[in-house]
């Protein structure tokens, strides 16, 4: 009496798990690939001497909302690089990583522009000073997704950042405001 029960139970489970599974989407992926000039608007708390400089950026985005004919939202885990440069033999360069949330503002159009915003890690390095400072940053974006038929998906964005980053021994930290122009292709 107590197989037939278990049998029984057994074969709904299946049964409602294979009619529950039928009803679900994977959730869309998108990989994005850019690359751009970096500015550095002002600095605070340092003397810091590198203004501008290259940036690229790779991110790995999942889909959170717009399944259906809605406008989407994607969250993703960026890794970032820029090389701002001085001269030669000075130049700093700082990693970041962290979360991004990415809003749509159309959906199947030709242009779909996009409003972001991203809170980062970064750690950076001098050419001159043996080590790393860690620290916060955080940015924004505005850009353009151009639809044109395809799975690749080019763009255009324009990002302004604030970083901070503190320094032992001193009460100040180094503050920095940046804009960066990117252009690239989502996957």
């Amino acid at each position: 009496m107590n197989k037939r029960y278990f049998i029984l139970i057994c074969l709904l489970l299946v049964g409602s798990v294979r009619a529950i599974s039928q009803d679900f989407d994977v959730v869309p992926k998108e990989i994005s690939v850019e690359t751009g000039y970096r500015y550095v608007i002002s600095e605070q708390g340092g003397s810091l001497r590198y203004w501008q400089g290259a940036a690229v950026l790779a991110d790995y985005a999942w889909r959170i909302s717009g399944f259906n004919q809605r406008n989407g939202s994607l969250i993703s885990i960026p890794l970032g690089y820029s090389y701002l440069v001085e001269s030669d033999t000075a130049n700093a360069r700082i990693l970041y990583y962290g979360w991004t949330i990415r809003h749509l503002f159309a959906k199947d159009r030709r242009i779909i522009p996009f409003f972001g915003y991203a809170l980062l890690l970064n750690q950076l390095h001098f050419n001159e000073i043996k080590g790393s400072a860690f620290g916060h940053q955080t940015r924004f974006e505005f850009g353009t997704n151009f639809n044109h038929g395809t799975r690749t998906l080019p763009f255009a964005k324009l990002e302004y950042s604030y970083s901070r980053i503190p320094r032992l021994g001193s009460s100040s930290s180094l503050k920095m405001h940046s804009v960066e122009f990117k252009v690239g292709l989502r996957f």
